[in-house]
């Protein structure tokens, strides 16, 4: 079964409106090391632009322009991911929300695989911290070089999974499609399969 982390910069924060600019994806094996590496900048088709989320990835417009289109990438996403690898990211329903609406728009079949939220992992595992990635790398000792790049963000993702993975085996807790319930920060979209922790717990 392949093995993703994945990272997306967005234009803003809802999937439905807004578009993906650049994406990042690391394969692991099943040991959690990296064998791959492949990012790309994106040229979106539509959607509206957040200039505060331009401003926070510093991706000058100038250089979506010359990026491939969204449609070249959403096809080279489902070549990787499709029909159901395993996808982890640092707040999983963001990052997957985004990858849905963009394979809506493609016309490519839903992806359907598990999920590992580590933002959701962190909470599960060490309840109590903050839990954006700066926090949960800081807590790891895990550098994070581009914050707020695809590539960059990604790469500190898989070193927190790791963390987080031993730290799970540990105690025999599947952090498979696991999600917290956070009143405070509604999802856009939440991905098939999800098990609430409440539940879960």
């Amino acid at each position: 079964m392949a093995i993703f982390v994945l990272d997306v910069e967005t234009t803003g924060l809802n999937p439905r409106r807004h578009r993906i600019i650049e994406v990042a994806l690391i394969e692991l094996d099943d040991a959690g090391k990296t064998v791959d590496e492949w990012t790309t900048l994106v040229r979106p088709e539509g959607g509206e632009v957040d200039k505060e989320a331009l401003a926070v990835n510093g991706i000058r417009p100038e250089e979506i322009a010359q990026a491939p289109p969204e449609g070249k990438v959403a096809r080279e996403l489902g070549r990787r991911l499709l029909p159901d690898a395993t996808i982890i990211a640092h707040h999983a329903p963001f990052d997957l929300g985004f990858l849905h609406f963009l394979f809506v728009r493609h016309g490519l079949p839903p992806w359907s695989g598990d999920f590992i939220c580590t933002r959701t992992a962190f909470g599960v595992l060490v309840p109590g911290q903050k839990r954006s990635l700066h926090n949960v790398a800081a807590y790891f000792g895990v550098p994070i070089s581009e914050r707020h790049r695809a590539l960059g963000d990604a790469r500190a993702t898989a070193e927190v999974y790791r963390w987080l993975a031993a730290m799970a085996a540990a105690r025999g807790i599947d952090l498979h499609n696991l999600l917290l319930r956070d009143p405070d920060r509604p999802l856009a979209w939440v991905p098939p399969k999800v098990r609430w922790w409440e539940a879960a717990s």
